[in-house]
């Protein structure tokens, strides 16, 4: 996986704290679904943001706004 692809994808509850942070070549997209730590998740949105302050030099990472699902 070259470096050049990679972004830094940070996953937060809708309006909330910060659930879980990973590195990935991929960013789900609005209403596709994720599963952290045995929970399912949907994806509500998505927004980007590029980082000029990091040690090596700038990082783009996407913040995904998550909204649990819960039993019907």
């Amino acid at each position: 996986m070259s470096d050049a692809h990679i972004v830094r994808v940070e996953f937060y509850r809708r309006g909330g704290c910060l659930i879980a942070v990973c590195k990935s070549t991929a960013v789900p997209r609005q209403g596709e679904c994720v599963n952290i730590e045995k929970k399912q998740w949907r994806v509500a949105c998505v927004s980007w943001a590029l980082d000029v302050g990091h040690p090596k030099g700038k990082v783009l990472r996407a913040n995904v706004e998550l909204e649990e699902i819960t039993d019907a």
